[in-house]
């Protein structure tokens, strides 16, 4: 699609966006009748505003294929197909959800597409004339603990419709906004019960609006019952080959070739990259530049960055100058650099912020490696040289997250072991939700075994107290995964013990001890049938007739009552908690059996080939030829 014809694309979309702007000041019109005037006035004047303003926001995107300036959106998007237990979805659009009391979870991996899909529900929207949309990066909360609605006020009034409370619950009771929340995985951990509770109140009390998350897999969301999940399934290889076609990358000879390439055989043997719009993005890059694929995602943004590193140094197109980075870094030093603030935003989720925070960032750094450079340069040959952090309004953020996590992991791999070690608490408490540590095991398996592998296994074992491998019954693994057990009257939880789950969740992460389908869905249950039947078997401290009067009381159970209601609990709970099934204890003790025997095998050659004079190393003489 040439750029031309895609301008004239887009713009024929936003005259079409905005002649429905008509249809919604219809309904607020509508709705309003039973406000004053001035109500009516202060919400649906500003509305064309706000149109016209998002539009030109979400109807343009940017990528790591053309990092210099937005493209239509529908240049980067191709239809997506979204999957739910019960049923499947091809190429959703706002006549699906919008008007329906939508309450969906839209989950799947980095680089999935789940944000240009969540602005192509916006544009849609705004297409189709059906609601409000409101796109909220739920990153953008933080830095603040604002709740729920005052985040879309916000959002509204940035927009250019500013409106008071008053009038932001009216319209919320009418049923007007689609709200886009997305990024569940990019809000700090302190934050999420705040927001879920938002989130539950809003879609109890204002229940004619829509609302959709998108976060990656792996976030318990069992509290907004109300709520249906939908996964992201990966690209096709025809869609591959059609966003392909579309990106305006490179030359037509260039792209045609290596859609070729995928059809032949590229595809099949790289699904896992080519079915992933951000790598497959990255494979065309590397394929334009190398003419061959990795076939490890470490290496894919390793060549990635060699891309954009060599594509700095050619300069503008025909003009044959090398351009001057204004930090005056080499490579080396500059990598080294992204290093640290990759991974000090890693530790802290700042998955935005602003010129302050980036410059104290380089600071650490300079500190730290004794360079001497200009942080105004740095962060200009940051965004414009290799355009891996791109601004919005006064935030920076990583082109991709996923690159964020790579250069984190370079950071873990290249400082020393004791800071290594020390760095395994915070690493593992985001392993579900980033790839920092399996790129590290990517990276240098040798020190992920050694200096983050073997000391969380060795904590696990102490605190199952095991001597060596996982020697233990799963009841005894229960017991030592599971601090306590409550029943409330509305719901079952559970105290986990952090160390054991911390050690879980790495193993699982890395090497994938269960695939999705391993585990059926819980069985339904209902938590207060239970609570009256366990109540009767259960010793209770307390008479009955002060429980009754107690409805925060809780069951706690024992060790020994849980494990006397083990086979209930895999049945009811643990298919949600897949690091407390059987089946994944059963692999757990496979794989710790096996990687500890890899690791003593790999210690004994090494030791033998240095040290022992066990192992003789030969050299063979090549004949040569005159």
């Amino acid at each position: 699609m040439t750029d031309q014809f895609s301008d004239i694309v887009n713009q024929v979309i936003r005259e079409v966006a905005m002649a429905n702007y008509a249809k919604i000041a219809e309904q607020l019109a509508q709705i309003g009748r039973r406000w004053s005037a001035a109500v009516r006035l202060k919400l649906g004047d500003p509305f064309a505003k706000y149109l016209s303003l998002t539009f030109d926001r979400f109807g343009y995107v940017k990528s790591l294929l053309h990092p210099d300036s937005p493209r239509p959106l529908y240049d980067a998007y191709v239809p997506l197909v979204i999957r739910s237990a019960e049923k499947v979805i091809d190429d959703p659009g706002a006549t699906v959800f919008v008007d329906k009391r939508s309450r969906l979870l839209l989950l799947g991996p980095a680089g999935c597409g789940k944000s240009t899909l969540v602005k192509h529900l916006f544009v849609d929207s705004v297409m189709m004339g059906m609601k409000i949309p409101v796109m909220l990066p739920l990153r953008s909360l933080n830095d603040s603990k604002i709740s729920l609605l005052e985040a879309v006020r916000t959002v509204l009034t940035n927009g250019g419709m500013p409106i008071s409370f008053d009038v932001l619950h009216k319209a919320l009771e009418a049923g007007m906004f689609l709200l886009l929340l997305d990024g569940f995985d990019e809000l700090r951990h302190d934050h999420r019960g705040s927001l879920i509770a938002d989130v539950t109140e809003a879609t109890g009390r204002y229940r004619e609006n829509d609302f959709i998350i998108t976060s990656r897999p792996g976030e318990n969301f069992n509290h907004l019952t109300e709520f249906h999940e939908y996964s992201v399934e990966p690209l096709s290889l025809p869609s591959a080959a059609e966003l392909v076609r579309r990106s305006g990358y490179a030359d037509a000879v260039v792209r045609s070739t290596f859609c070729s390439l995928l059809e032949e055989q590229l595809f099949n043997s790289h699904e896992s990259f080519a079915s992933n719009p951000l790598l497959l993005s990255i494979m065309l890059m590397t394929f334009r530049s190398f003419a061959q694929i990795p076939t490890k995602l470490s290496l894919f943004y390793g060549k990635a960055f060699s891309v954009l590193w060599d594509k700095h140094d050619a300069g503008k197109a025909g003009d044959g100058q090398i351009r001057e980075r204004r930090s005056g870094l080499d490579e080396d030093d500059f990598v080294r650099v992204l290093e640290d603030i990759s991974i000090l935003t890693q530790i802290k989720s700042l998955f935005e912020f602003d010129d302050t925070i980036l410059k104290q960032l380089i600071l650490i750094s300079q500190q730290m490696r004794l360079l001497e450079f200009p942080s105004t340069g740095y962060i200009h040959d940051l965004e414009e040289g290799v355009s891996l952090i791109v601004k919005d309004g006064l935030e920076y953020r990583f082109a991709h997250r996923s690159l964020q996590e790579y250069f984190a992991a370079r950071f873990v791999v290249s400082t020393d072991a004791s800071r290594r070690t020390r760095l395994i608490g915070p690493l593992i408490a985001r392993v579900r939700e980033d790839n920092v540590l399996p790129l590290v095991n990517e990276l240098a398996p040798e020190k992920f075994e050694r200096d983050i592998l073997a000391p969380t296994l060795a904590a696990l074992r102490s605190q199952l107290g095991i001597k060596s491998g996982m020697s233990i019954t799963y009841e005894e693994y229960i017991c030592g995964a599971i601090e306590s057990v409550k029943l409330r009257r509305s719901e079952i939880e559970f105290r986990e013990n952090e160390t054991v789950i911390g050690a879980m969740n790495l193993i699982q992460k890395v090497y994938s001890i269960l695939e999705e389908n391993d585990l059926g869905d819980s069985e339904l249950y209902d938590p207060q049938r239970i609570f009256a039947r366990w109540i009767q078997e259960v010793e209770l401290r307390n008479p009955k007739d002060v429980l009754e009067s107690q409805p925060e009381y809780c069951v706690r159970l024992s060790k020994t009552e849980i494990i006397d209601r083990i086979a209930e609990l895999e049945r009811i709970v643990f298919p949600s908690h897949p690091h407390l099934s059987r089946k994944f204890f059963e692999r757990l003790r496979e794989i710790v059996a096996h990687i500890e025997h890899r690791m003593e095998k790999q210690g004994t050659t090494i030791e033998a080939a240095l040290f022992d004079g066990e192992m003789q190393i030969t050299s063979t003489s090549r004949k040569t030829s005159n």
